[in-house]
């Protein structure tokens, strides 16, 4: 597949093994229509263009809780 940006053409690089499954994998040819080099992407973890993967927020964590706290002095 090849896409022109600003009048370039590029080449999309072929997907990799994480890739597969999502749904914006250009069937029949194995590459990403929404980036060229795929690979890249997943280097540092997920995709963030991916369909195929869903990410679980825990809720414990926005909970907040007071740890610590002092008594105020009473003034009289």
């Amino acid at each position: 597949m090849i896409s022109k940006i600003h009048s370039v053409e590029y080449a999309h690089e072929a997907i990799v093994d994480s890739c597969i499954g999502c749904a914006r994998v250009v069937k029949g040819e194995n590459v990403c229509e929404a980036y060229l080099y795929p690979k890249a992407k997943w280097k540092l973890g997920n995709c963030n263009a991916s369909t195929h993967i869903i990410e679980v927020i825990d809720d414990s964590k926005k909970t907040k809780t007071r740890v610590g706290q002092q008594k105020q002095k009473k003034r009289g």
